[in-house]
């Protein structure tokens, strides 16, 4: 009977439920109302905190602090759920940890008008993101592809980073054929923007790419592992970044490696990810693969940097073909 029923399934809403499955998988509710514990699935109760009753209760973490409290009412926004990740290996200076939940991450939405709503994020004392974050978004460029709109507190135990929502992550892109060029043109600028101030991001994935689903602007996020270089080198030991998006010469561990090249294997790999999503038709899809396994180099200084790669776009007739050597 199964077998029969899949048969029989459109395979024209595949993309659609396995978007609703991606986006459902990273929210949980914080309604008023308690949860009953109805399912016999231990997993999705184990970050439910129970009560006496045998009901799953929220718990908003530091955002029960009443300084963000108090913050969050006098911005007229109340927290309306949770925000939870895909589970992936991500590594902070050759500290591994899985991570599946973002307790430092939740939604906040207007009271008054419920088009306006946005996140808030926690940031403990000594890290760096929200003083990187600050520092990137003081520029007024069109390059400027940090997420617009911030605003940032601090608070007792840390910083509170408000970003209004900006998109769904790279690769959920509808109608990739027709926006690649664009968003691609729109992600080299954003690295580039961030290298020209001395920043290297450490953390380039999808998840860390955010676009309307229908195209627009493109928005850099997540600031975390980032690093700003004053020195000009950028030289660093460890292992740094997400499984599977870091570049080889990071993820081997050993040796030293220039974060900004690390960055650029990395845009490579996301480049490649969104290109494999369209057909073969698409306008500047094969070059743009070519683009993408060149910044994938295994020799990192054979790879282009971003401000080469825009010089290239900029000259770059999709109608001709045009010769990819000129990327250096």
């Amino acid at each position: 009977m199964l077998s029969q029923f899949t048969r029989n399934l459109d395979a024209a809403k595949k993309g659609a439920l396995k978007s609703i499955k991606d986006n459902a998988e990273g929210l949980r509710s914080l309604s008023s109302v308690t949860h009953p514990r109805t399912s016999t699935n231990r997993t999705n109760l184990a970050s439910f905190p129970e009560d006496d009753e045998g009901e799953a209760e929220d718990d908003l973490g530091v955002f029960e602090e009443d300084d963000i409290q108090e913050k969050v009412q006098a911005m007229g926004y109340e927290v309306t759920f949770q925000v939870f990740g895909v589970r992936v290996l991500t590594y902070r200076y050759n500290i591994p940890a899985y991570r599946s939940q973002h307790h430092n991450i939740v939604h906040v939405q207007s009271i008054s008008d419920l088009s306006q709503h946005g996140y808030l994020k926690f940031v403990t004392r000594g890290q760096k993101e929200a003083e990187i974050l600050e520092y990137l978004s003081s520029f007024n460029s069109l390059s400027n592809h940090t997420i617009s709109g911030i605003s940032i507190w601090p608070v007792s135990n840390g910083t509170v980073i408000y970003m209004p929502e900006a998109g769904g992550w790279l690769t959920s892109l509808k109608n990739p054929n027709d926006k690649l060029w664009c968003v691609a043109k729109q992600l080299f600028e954003g690295i580039d923007f961030m290298h020209s101030h001395g920043v290297a991001h450490l953390d380039i994935k999808p998840g860390n790419i955010l676009v309307p689903h229908h195209g627009g602007r493109l928005s850099v996020i997540d600031y975390n592992s980032a690093v700003r270089i004053t020195n000009g080198r950028g030289s660093f030991r460890g292992v740094v970044g997400t499984e599977g998006y870091m570049a080889p010469e990071v993820a081997a561990g050993s040796g030293i490696w220039n974060a900004f090249r690390a960055d650029l294997w990395s845009t490579g790999k996301i480049l490649e990810e969104l290109c494999m999503r369209c057909d073969r038709s698409a306008p500047g899809r094969e070059d743009l693969l070519a683009v993408a396994r060149r910044l994938m180099n295994t020799k990192p200084a054979d790879r282009p940097t971003m401000s080469e790669v825009l010089q290239w776009m900029s000259q770059h007739d999709l109608q001709s073909n045009t010769d990819l050597e000129t990327v250096q």
